[in-house]
């Protein structure tokens, strides 16, 4: 089927994107514009010719995949022969092992949490049908996206400062730091989300249509408290678990979740609708967090900060 092949292609493409990102990260540490410049450009063309012909012979999504697919396999082809003949370089195994033991879980628990966000949209689009998982996704995606850039910006800014203060030992500066995160987390989803949700009609008039702006407001709600959980597991709950450098903790709780996540959907939407599916990721996001949060009181008990929640509440 054709959707097997885009998939195939998708995870493919993944892949040799994240190897060309490497590359021409490597390419720029070595000073050599020249031969990154080459790779862009011969990935430029290939796509363009190969999407071009594909695209004539009428392949549609398979061939436009197929074609970019090719751009990054060639222009990797020849990163590679640069490489081939260049000085060779001891591998440190045991750092290797250790970046593998800490980066892996990490980049595991952030597929299993992508998962856990659009698990929902499959499940709507196989009870309820394709036209009511898009009015979803569109829903989901605007709330998602506005958030998610100031919570980001925030995040940017306070997590380097708490992990810098936390491994040169400065527990008090780090709790410093931890405050003045959840507070700015907290406050940024209170507000943003409010105003978001007042004006939820009118935004969902404009991007979806007023047949659906009904819908919009009533599922505002659940998603904004759903990715504010997320968002202080992901953003300040972590932290303690990233800097005792056991992540694996983070992968088990978030696979745990994803299997109650899609069970919950496949049983709560039959019932109550595109309702049942916000309901699943609120109880996900709740869970996920609870469990974040005793994992990481275990390793630094001041975190919660119990306090200046409530009073950013009240």
């Amino acid at each position: 089927k054709e959707w097997l092949v885009l998939v195939m292609f998708g995870l493919l493409i993944l892949w040799f994107q994240s190897l060309q990102d490497i590359s021409l990260s490597l390419l720029r540490a070595y000073l050599r514009p020249d031969l990154l410049m080459i790779l862009v450009f011969v990935r430029s063309l290939v796509t363009l010719s190969v999407g071009w012909v594909t695209t004539y012979l009428g392949f549609g999504a398979v061939g436009a995949a197929g074609a970019y697919l090719a751009g990054l396999v060639v222009a990797y082809v020849i990163y590679s022969t640069y490489w081939k003949d260049r000085e060779t370089y001891t591998v440190d195994t045991r750092f290797m092992r250790q970046v593998f033991q800490y980066g892996i879980p990490l980049s595991l628990n952030t597929f299993f949490l992508q998962i856990l966000q659009t698990a929902d949209r499959f499940i709507i689009a196989l009870i309820l049908g394709e036209d009511s998982s898009g009015i979803y996704a569109a829903i989901y995606d605007i709330t998602q996206q506005t958030l998610g850039l100031f919570v980001l910006s925030v995040s940017n800014a306070s997590v380097p400062l708490v992990i810098a203060a936390l491994q040169q030992g400065e527990e008090k500066k780090a709790q410093q730091y931890l405050r003045e995160n959840i507070s700015l987390i907290m406050t940024i989803f209170i507000l943003v989300g409010v105003f978001f949700w007042k004006v939820a009609p009118l935004v969902g008039t404009y991007f979806i249509g007023s047949i659906y702006a009904e819908k919009f407001a009533l599922l505002i709600p659940f998603i904004l408290f759903s990715l504010l959980l997320i968002g202080l597991r992901t953003h300040h709950f972590l932290i303690p678990i990233m800097v005792n450098k056991t992540t694996s903790q983070a992968l088990i709780s978030t696979a745990g979740v994803v299997v109650i996540n899609i069970l919950l959907n496949l049983s709560l939407i039959k019932t109550f609708g595109l309702l049942g599916a916000v309901f699943s990721a609120v109880v996900s996001a709740s869970i996920l967090l609870s469990i974040t949060v005793v994992q990481s009181i275990k390793i630094m008990p001041s975190i919660h900060f119990i306090r200046d929640a409530a009073c950013i509440l009240a």
